[in-house]
């Protein structure tokens, strides 16, 4: 399943829109950054969704872990998260030719 997908913003330059956890009465603001958390209630886009699903092949939770393991292997080559992904492709793709 292929899916062509419009850039998000903030693929041009612009910050990411908040989209943080809906309060309901009585809780807490939000889930705590705790890195034993196993569930994350979130609000997604539909345009999220469709890349879960198509990262998924029609399974947003599968699309979830391809993304994670995607990160992961990022990671491994050099990639963190404060550097522009582009950036990082592009130099990534000059250093391997350039061996």
């Amino acid at each position: 399943m292929c899916v062509a997908v419009a850039p998000f913003s903030h693929h041009l330059g612009e910050s990411i829109p908040s989209k943080a956890y809906k309060r309901t009465p009585g809780r807490s603001a939000g889930m705590p950054e705790v890195m034993t958390a196993q569930n994350f209630n979130r609000r997604i886009s539909a345009e999220e969704a469709l890349i879960l699903a198509t990262a998924g092949a029609g399974s947003k939770t599968k699309g979830f872990r391809n993304l994670l393991s995607l990160y992961g292997e990022l990671h491994n080559i050099g990639f963190r998260c404060h550097l522009d992904l582009i950036e990082f492709i592009v130099q990534f793709k000059l250093k391997v030719h350039r061996k």
